[in-house]
């Protein structure tokens, strides 16, 4: 068991060496320019400053909305709001009938960073959280950033970030 574990150490460090066995540096590939892609559940503080942190990492920043059927006024209240306080950020609302937000999240990031890919651009999802004050509230939140970091770390190509939003009390 301990050989397999040091094999297991010996082939993670070898995949993550800037110099290869041969002396060779392995190249590194060069972007000309970022997406970032803000998942948004309202307009909030935590919205308008994680679409203000995405505009300053990224040169094409797109904020990514899932609705329900549940609620269509809110929904559509909800996109006015972002396109008003945020006029020159693409609002993209992806519709979805069954309360699945892992899905429709999912395939528009793929979308996005095929296209992204095309352009030689990377591809950032920024998720928005805050952080409650104390550890013990953290379990009555933040539970969908959980799930759609988890299932958006299977794509290769897409980087996951989270913005933190410190609350006071």
């Amino acid at each position: 068991m301990f050989y397999k574990i040091r094999q297991h150490y010996d082939r993670v460090a070898a995949q993550l060496k800037v110099v290869d066995s041969n002396a060779e540096i392995t190249p590194i590939h060069h972007y000309d320019g970022s997406t970032v892609i803000v998942l948004v559940s309202g307009v909030t503080r935590v919205t308008a400053k994680a679409v203000s942190y995405a505009q300053s990492i990224g040169d094409y920043v797109i904020a990514m909305h899932v609705s329900f059927d549940s609620n269509p006024e809110k929904e559509h209240k909800t996109a006015e709001q972002f396109k008003r306080e945020f006029p020159d950020v693409r609002f993209v609302d992806i519709h979805s009938s069954y309360r699945s937000i892992a899905q429709p999240t999912l395939r528009f990031c793929d979308v996005i960073a095929k296209r992204a890919e095309d352009r030689n651009y990377s591809t950032t999802v920024l998720v928005p959280q805050f952080v409650p004050r104390h550890r013990w509230e953290q379990i009555l939140h933040n539970q969908t950033s959980l799930r759609l970091r988890a299932i958006l770390n299977t794509r290769q190509n897409i980087i996951i970030s989270t913005y933190n939003y410190h609350l006071k009390e």
